[in-house]
């Protein structure tokens, strides 16, 4: 993949997230190679709020590919901008409590032992209209999904990385992560 076409699909979701009024950040993976100037690796790794995956889901369907139902190999979201492929992990409001809780516990069990789980179904549990905290649902560098609690985080703050005449966001707390 040329670096021109990853650039010119930057600008193309630069786009559509300011149609749609969402915000994304390039994650830890995909934000440390672009920090050092590396070649990014595809699928890139990017992250939404569940509010905007929904916006995505109802609005762009054609652009956005579903997780199999059979497979914790696509268990995220992939977003298809041009030739360029973003997989999707998803930054949810929630609550201590429920992510402590044992609902949450099995769920993740489940999803060691590679059972089939549907990611709406594990968004939806961590969900809280009353949120007090984020969280993370990723997958690590070791291929195993995780969801992390975020306390000190407003999504709608962040900062730039400038590839060439592409603007990228990302969120200070990815720049930290590894």
């Amino acid at each position: 993949m040329e670096y021109r076409e990853i650039l010119d699909s930057f600008a193309q979701l630069n786009a559509l997230a300011k149609e749609e009024q969402f915000v994304y950040s390039l994650t830890s993976n995909s934000l440390q190679q672009a920090l050092k100037g590396e070649k990014l690796n595809l699928p890139i790794d990017i992250a939404i709020t569940f509010s905007s995956l929904l916006k995505l889901k109802f609005f762009h369907p054609e652009k956005l590919t579903l997780p199999s139902e059979n497979s914790l190999e696509n268990f995220f979201p992939i977003l298809q901008i041009g030739t360029v492929s973003y997989r999707l992990f998803i930054l949810t409001e929630s609550t201590p409590e429920i992510l402590s809780s044992k609902s949450i516990s099995k769920i993740f069990d489940k999803l060691k032992l590679s059972k089939d789980i549907d990611i709406f179904l594990v968004l939806d549990q961590i969900f809280s209209e009353e949120p007090s905290i984020w969280s993370y649902l990723y997958k690590d560098t070791n291929d195993e999904i995780k969801l992390d609690k975020i306390t000190r985080m407003n999504p709608n703050y962040y900062n730039v990385l400038k590839l060439d005449d592409v603007s990228v966001p990302y969120l200070e707390y990815f720049k930290n992560k590894q």
